[in-house]
Order: C-alpha cells, then structure tokens, then sequence
C-alpha cells in the first residue's frame, strides 16, 4: 500500500525549517494566495527566478540560513500560522463530504488524465484539460472528496524554444531536477519503493510511481526512466506532447496499492468515445442506448461496457464526430433534434 502520511521534512532540521518545508511540500499552497504571499515576502528575486517554486527557496537558504532570513524579514508568525492551518485544513473532519455524503467517504475515486495542472512549477500540463484536472483535484480536497489523481511523469518537462536563422522554431528538452518538485517516491507495502507493470503490446513497461500531496487528495504519477526498460521504452514518458501513446495504460496498472480500488477500470477515451458516438448518431441510437444500459444481459464485462456508454470524456479539440461543422448556421439542428446553439 502507499502511505497516507505527508511527505517528511529533512531530519535534523530546525523546527521552523521543518515547517516552512511542509508548507512547501504540500500543494495545498498553490490556492492559498497568503501563503504565496510568505513565499515571495522570503526572496522575490529568487522566487521570481525559479519559476515561483517554494522549494527552490529551501534549496537557495539551507541549514541556518533560512532561519536567519526569516528571522530577519519578521516571518516567522507567518510561517507558524500557516502551518498550523494547513494541519487543521488536512486533520479536520468537517468537510461537505463527511456531512452531505458519507457513504462516499469510503469509496475511492480514481480521476486519470494524462494532464495535471496544479502549479507553473510542476510542468505536467499544456492547455486547459490539464487545469481543469488540476481543478478537480483541488476541488475534491476542498469538499473532502476521496479522490486520487492517476497520470504520467514527464522527465523532460517543457521545452525552451527559438527561431534560428532560417526562421524555423526549433525546440530545446532539458531534464526535470526532481530533487526540486514536491514529489516522493510512492513507497510499497515493503517499504520500497512502489514499481508497477503496464503491458504494452509484446513489451513490458516497468515504471516508478511519484506521489505528490495536493491538499486532502493524492496525485499519482508513472514514470517509465528505469533501468529495467529499453531505452525507447524508458522515454516513453518523458515528454508531454508524446502522451497519446500511453493513453489509457494508467487504468491497466498492476499491482495497485491496497487502498486503491476503484470499481471499473475507467474505459480508453478515444475507443470507446467513437463507439459511443457510432451508437448515437444512428437514427435509433438514444432508444438503443437505453436498451443497452439497462439490458440484464451483458456478459463478464458489463460493468467496463456499461461505463463506456454511460460515460462522456471530454477531447482536447472538437473533431467531425463531436462537434457539428462551424459552416453550419447558429439554430441548425442535428438528426436528434438539438440545436447547435443550444
């Protein structure tokens, strides 16, 4: 199983150290506009500098140093009253889940994506999906939600770009420095570190498993740099715009820990979109739809079936068969009867 404990500050820290690391360390931070704040008031020229990333701070001030910064800035009641907040925020039982919905509080809630926008500093997101699952996240943990984000580590971050004499724009990859992203290995039941297996045609991919705290919920992440791969297999993940090749693997993994079990395996978005899609665009297709969905006769894989046709994933750009042509006039209406402008 992983642990549910918050990441651990460095041992032999100062107490105030320790706390400014948790602070840090927990995404939390990110929606917290004061606690942003403390981070800039600490250096602003070396927040600006790295990105605006709070452990690149510890890093700049070690052992002492960041003590005596914050001493000599008048912060200290700052950091103490906002790590105190933060561990009322994650031990506090007074969330809408636990009053509104309490049976929910003990499902689990896998969201996957290969996108996850929490913060600039951590760069596993390139447009809006990626926000918006970052949202989620930040939303479940407000609303005490059990939710646990599952996507892919990407190794190479974004990439730095420029025109060269040619014009043509040319891009530069660079290596993510972990050492400097809210993250810890995801540690098994053994206490070792947490590798799963994802099967990927006739290779095996092993891959590492990231954890990183964003509030009250928990983000997943798959990194497939081992040494137990090929060398292809271990750049799968590296870079963002190559995510479509791995669309759907997190779904597949094995083992997963014990207190991660969804009940159904969310289904691959773009297979089972253009099935859906196939069922909805025949003439008949609502009436067959709910035959389908509530038909008695489905077989060992009803519950993956029946989650495919009764989902709705969103796409990163609308395509011929889910957004009607933009030549057609606004009022123009579909085979079903809905108008575009609905």
């Amino acid at each position: 199983m992983i642990s549910d404990a918050p990441p651990h500050p460095s041992s032999g820290a100062s107490e105030l150290r320790q706390r400014f690391e948790q602070l840090a360390l927990n995404l939390w931070w990110t929606w917290q506009p004061e606690v942003i704040e403390l981070f800039r008031a600490v250096d602003a020229d070396v927040w600006r500098e790295a990105n605006h990333n709070p452990i690149a701070l510890l890093h700049r001030y070690g052992g002492d140093e960041l003590d005596r910064r914050i001493d000599a800035l008048a912060l200290r009641s700052r950091v103490d009253f906002w790590y105190r907040h933060l561990q009322e925020y994650l031990t506090s039982e007074e969330t809408w889940c636990a009053a509104r919905s309490g049976p929910l509080a003990a499902a689990m809630i896998a969201y996957f994506s290969t996108e996850f926008g929490i913060h600039e500093s951590l760069p596993l997101y390139s447009g809006g999906l990626g926000t918006l699952a970052g949202d989620y996240l930040k939303s479940a943990s407000e609303l005490g939600l059990p939710v646990v984000g599952v996507g892919l580590f990407y190794a190479n971050g974004y990439f730095h770009q420029h025109v060269d004499g040619t014009g043509w724009q040319r891009e530069e990859y660079g290596k993510t420095d972990i050492s400097a992203l809210p993250l810890v290995h995801a540690a098994a039941a053994d206490g070792s570190a947490l590798t799963v297996d994802v099967q990927c045609g006739n290779n095996t991919i092993h891959a590492g498993v990231w954890l990183a705290h964003v509030g009250r919920t928990r983000l997943l992440l798959i990194d497939s740099d081992l040494p137990a791969n090929l060398p292809p297999l271990r750049e799968l993940t590296a870079r963002l715009v190559r995510h479509s090749r791995t669309r759907g693997g997190a779904g597949l993994l094995r083992p997963r820990p014990a207190w991660f079990a969804p009940p159904v395996d969310p289904p691959d978005e773009t297979v089972d979109r253009d099935a859906r899609l196939a069922v909805q665009r025949r003439p008949d297709g609502r009436r067959l739809r709910q035959r389908l969905l509530h038909s008695d006769s489905w077989g060992p894989v009803s519950a993956k079936t029946r989650m495919s046709m009764d989902a709705h994933p969103s796409t990163d750009c609308p395509g011929p068969l889910t957004r009607r042509a933009r030549s057609d006039p606004p009022g123009a209406a579909d085979q079903s009867g809905r108008r575009s402008d609905a």
